[in-house]
């Protein structure tokens, strides 16, 4: 059996606060997990220490066989841990389509080259709409993001991180805030994400 991610002993402590306290977990590849506990578990602080928020007081983070604990955040989705936030983090001011074309480009490498427009970027055009339509946004493409109910701005980010390529994507309370009418379709696009 692979592992796709692994602590040792992971700890956070603020002072005599434990956050998170000897953490040793082991997830298979191609694995679905849910971390399941009450408001202040330290369910969100686990995700902050693995994907490099936080630095542990203690313990290790792999990634397959390589230790990733000292890395900072970039890397760690470099590297395929992607994750999303309890709030959503979206630019306003952005089209579904091109906030997801923005996280391709930037996965790519082409983000900051001026003197290419994103309209010239047909390939990464054509893979957010893949994207988007695998989540049951493409109709939503060319709408604001602060225009769309708050369920698929949850979509949206999920959009953005699967931008990333990850090998591992953690889901930070995906349905939080959403109403149950909403969250059900929510539930079935993320059934559907591929192992």
């Amino acid at each position: 059996m692979s592992l796709a991610l692994r602590t040792e002993g992971l700890s956070k402590h603020w002072g005599g606060f434990k956050a998170a306290s000897e953490i040793s977990l082991a997830l298979p590849a191609g694995a679905r997990h849910a971390l399941i506990g009450p408001n202040g578990a330290g369910k969100t602080t686990l995700i902050n220490l693995l994907t490099g928020v936080y630095a542990p007081t203690a313990g290790e983070v792999f990634l397959g066989d390589e230790r990733i604990t000292a890395l900072p955040q970039y890397q760690r989705v470099k590297r395929g841990l992607t994750r999303t936030f309890q709030i959503t983090t979206l630019f306003p001011g952005l089209t579904v389509l091109e906030s997801v074309v923005l996280a391709i480009c930037e996965r790519k490498g082409v983000a900051t080259r001026w003197h290419r427009t994103v309209a010239q970027g047909k390939d990464e055009i054509d893979e957010a709409f893949g994207i988007l339509a695998s989540l049951h946004l493409a109709r939503d493409a060319g709408t604001a993001t602060r225009n769309l109910p708050y369920g698929k701005q949850r979509l949206v980010e999920i959009a953005l991180a699967l931008a990333t390529r990850p090998r591992i994507l953690l889901l930070d309370e995906p349905a939080a805030g959403i109403p149950a009418a909403e969250s059900a379709e929510l539930f079935g696009v993320l059934a559907a994400l591929p192992r």
